[in-house]
């Protein structure tokens, strides 16, 4: 499969997502449903959230590998106070390893608010 359609791939399936209840993705989820490797549905979907097309935004999210809790963060820059403050978890307590804080934060996309709500007038 060429580049291009790889690409065209990746865009239709994010408009088909726009306009269902899902909220946000992993590039996983692009690459299974497209049938491309994961890391080229991650470049994919990074050129959507460039400035002039905001389609989608970056967020991450990191999950307490004690009591899998799931912490949010819009920005990464929250994220970085996150990993280089927090060594215990703000729910259960339990101490979490640097390690653990690396794997267990997770590139999630978020549609961009108002091109969700363009789509859907549609």
């Amino acid at each position: 499969m060429k580049v291009d359609e790889k690409r065209r791939n990746v865009r239709k399936v994010v408009d088909r997502l726009v306009n269902t209840r899902i909220e946000n993705f992993m590039p996983e989820y692009i690459a299974y449903m497209t049938g491309i490797k994961n890391n080229e549905a991650e470049n994919f979907l990074d050129e959507l959230t460039l400035k002039g097309a905001e389609i989608l935004r970056i967020n991450y999210k990191f999950i307490c590998p004690e009591c899998s809790k799931v912490f949010y963060f819009e920005k990464a820059n929250d994220l970085v106070k996150f990993q280089q403050n927090n060594y215990e978890c703000p729910i259960c307590g339990s101490e979490i390893l640097k390690d653990d804080i690396q794997n267990n934060t997770f590139k999630i996309y978020v549609f961009d608010k108002e091109y969700r709500e363009r789509r859907k007038k549609k």
